[in-house]
């Protein structure tokens, strides 16, 4: 495994090099004029190196992929995991589902009665009467 990793990143270091030399050489051997169009030489040569520097770069970020799953095959590398969020961290320190549970039966239970106390506030006698004259003076 290590030397397929060892000859991929070989193999694209040397398309590298030829692509960059294959798109520099017709300016650095004189080939190519600096003003006017490229000639046809010249645009062979810059297409042909394009066209290796791109299976470079391919090369190498399969050399590197198959680099790391070989390190995290050894346990050397090992993947990392989501930070989890604030309030996850504050519900997983709890005791555990019994008590999280508990502990929202008593706040249920409470609102509940809070909701019912007031409802109870609002019904007063004569409190349906004075709503219903606001919407009967809201029909006119």
């Amino acid at each position: 495994m290590t030397l397929r990793a060892v000859l991929a990143l070989a193999w694209s270091l040397i398309m590298g090099l030829a692509g960059g030399w294959l798109i520099l050489s017709p300016w650095a051997v004189g080939q190519q004029p600096s003003s006017g169009d490229w000639t046809a030489v010249t645009n062979a040569q810059v297409r042909t190196g394009v066209g290796l520097l791109v299976l470079a770069i391919i090369g190498l970020v399969l050399a590197i992929a198959e680099g790391v799953s070989v390190l995290r095959k050894a346990g050397v590398l090992i993947r990392r995991v989501p930070a989890a969020e604030p309030g996850e961290a504050q519900l997983a320190a709890r005791d555990g589902p019994a008590a999280s549970t508990g502990d929202l039966d008593r706040a249920l239970i409470s609102l509940a009665s809070t909701l019912a106390a007031d409802l109870d506030r609002n019904r007063r006698p004569g409190a349906s009467e004075a709503a219903r004259s606001v919407e009967a003076r809201g029909e006119d």
